[in-house]
């Protein structure tokens, strides 16, 4: 990238701002005040060339010029023609010299001996792209130089990955489980810092291991870990009963490593709740918790020893015959 940047810089440098570019256009270029500039009859070119049914931009391309030169010569706005440029027009349109030359006028004058101010609006129009382009430069240079500085902390492969785990949806008021799985890229144990914060309409509750740290005015919490290999931490969260809620409660929260001084990483994973009459582990949302599901509950959290789950409630449902949502008393009943 580095490369890339001073390439175009000196690329500016050295073409753009001395003017080097050649300029084919009869606007751009003043002859040596010796040469013979023939006059061109521009109405006679103009009959010849649209008897013949030729556009201006064939015209222009065979010569050698712009179509706004072919114009002015037409117009007459340039009534002098260099004669390399003579000999090509006449080429152009199929016709001998003589018939596009002025045959009334000398043809002893120096070709743009003085540019007037058609001459001289092109050449502003230049001056501007020439710093239009070294701006652009410039600036592409400038950017380039933070990307650098900037590249190398924000693209460096994270030391260790944080996942959060979340059920697809929860009731107000039933307390249900959330897990961090912190995993690191390589066997090098690294002090880290995970931080969660709670949403207002949101609670948490014990974690496993025990919080480091919490905060209830901020609604943040924290744990202090060195993980060797994989490691899980958990917590249990509820959506608090009379408070207003959205129709999804988010979760937010970083990972801190030890050695990147204020880099925050975000947690990945699951990052939303719905807030639903089933029971977190009511996957399917069928009022029953099945073999599936209840194996899904001790697959992901049955390693949390100490988690709260409230067990005796999903084995019940799991054993029965499901469960109803009581909308006054905001409560799973069971069915037996």
């Amino acid at each position: 990238m580095t490369l890339i940047f001073g390439m175009s810089i000196c690329y500016y440098w050295k073409n753009i701002l001395p003017g080097t570019e050649t300029m084919t256009d009869e606007s751009q270029t003043i002859a040596p005040q010796n040469t013979v500039a023939p006059k061109i009859d521009g109405h006679n070119i103009r009959r010849l060339r649209e008897g013949k049914g030729l556009t201006q931009l064939y015209v222009a391309t065979v010569v050698g010029v712009t179509t706004d030169t072919i114009s002015r010569w037409e117009n007459r706005r340039y009534p002098s023609i260099k004669p390399e440029n003579a000999k090509k027009l006449a080429e152009a349109l199929d016709v001998t010299l003589n018939e596009i030359i002025d045959q009334t006028a000398p043809a002893n004058e120096a070709a743009e001996a003085l540019p007037g101010p058609d001459a001289i609006a092109p050449s502003l129009s230049l001056n501007n792209r020439r710093w239009g382009i070294g701006l652009a430069l410039f600036l592409a240079a400038f950017i380039g130089a933070v990307l650098l500085a900037w590249w190398p902390q924000s693209h460096q492969p994270l030391r260790v990955t944080a996942t959060r785990i979340l059920p697809p949806h929860a009731p107000i008021g039933l307390p249900f489980p959330v897990a961090i799985t912190l995993t690191p890229a390589t066997a090098e144990a690294i002090p880290l810092i995970i931080s969660e914060t709670m949403a207002q309409e949101c609670a948490a509750m014990d974690g496993v291991p025990p919080f480091n740290a919490a905060n209830n005015e901020t609604r943040t919490f924290k744990w202090i870990s060195k993980p060797e290999g994989q490691t899980i931490l958990f917590y249990m969260a509820m959506i608090k009963p009379h408070s207003p809620t959205r129709p999804q409660v988010p979760f937010a929260g970083e990972i801190t490593l030890h050695g990147d001084t204020g880099v925050m990483n975000p947690i990945g994973g699951d990052v939303n709740v719905t807030v639903a009459p089933y029971h977190w582990a009511d996957r399917n949302r069928d009022y029953m918790i099945d073999d599936e599901e209840i194996l899904t509950v001790y697959d992901t959290f049955g390693a949390a020893t100490g988690l709260r789950l409230d067990a005796s409630l999903i084995e019940d449902i799991w054993s029965g015959h499901g469960y109803r949502w009581d909308a006054i008393r905001r409560q799973l009943v069971v069915i037996p």
